[in-house]
């Protein structure tokens, strides 16, 4: 390619749509940008552009939730039984039991006792005011969308869950959910 005027170098990176996935991304995977770097590597195994030799990387950060599902269904997807049987053993504290027993049922062919793990699974959703901390039952704080919406993932075999809604001037509300009828019990 011809050496484009300085007012047009920008444009240069264009040329990169052209390439496939797995090179498109491979400059992104070394991004000093945590955030590129992480949608480069849910790219690639949403793709299924992930090497051999790349497992070992994925393997490294199977404690992220973003990359935890997306490994796993990319080596089940291509029979890989070892890495996927190695992320669903993965331990962190941001990853629930009930998942890790899931993901286990599955490699073990076991739908009913998966069935009886993704039941604990709830997703809770709601509108607040942007950028109050969600917080579920002592778990990591989620922070509202600039549009106020909030998304978070509770695991509890009980039919109720207590979300907790703070500023950073520590004001605080919290409150009872159902699980089964989506409705707030009860504030404290």
């Amino acid at each position: 390619m011809a050496k484009l005027p300085d007012v047009l170098a920008p444009l240069a990176a264009l040329n990169s749509a052209r390439k496939n996935a797995a090179e498109y991304y491979a400059p992104l995977l070394a991004s000093a940008d945590p955030i590129l770097q992480l949608g480069a590597w849910c790219a690639l195994l949403d793709r299924g552009e992930v090497s051999y030799a790349q497992y070992p990387a994925v393997l490294a950060m199977a404690d992220n939730p973003a990359i935890r599902d997306r490994a796993y269904r990319s080596f089940l997807k291509f029979f890989d039984y070892g890495p996927a049987e190695q992320v669903a053993a993965t331990e962190t504290n941001r990853l629930d039991e009930a998942e890790r027993r899931a993901m286990a049922a599955e490699l073990n062919g076991d739908p009913e006792q998966r069935a009886a793990s993704l039941r604990e699974l709830y997703l809770v959703t709601g509108r607040t005011q942007s950028g109050l901390a969600v917080r579920p039952q002592g778990r990591e704080p989620i922070y509202a969308a600039s549009d106020g919406s909030f998304r978070l993932q509770v695991t509890t075999p009980a039919a109720v869950a207590a979300i907790e809604v703070s500023d950073d001037r520590g004001n605080r509300s919290g409150f009872v959910l159902s699980l089964q009828s989506a409705k707030v019990m009860r504030r404290y």
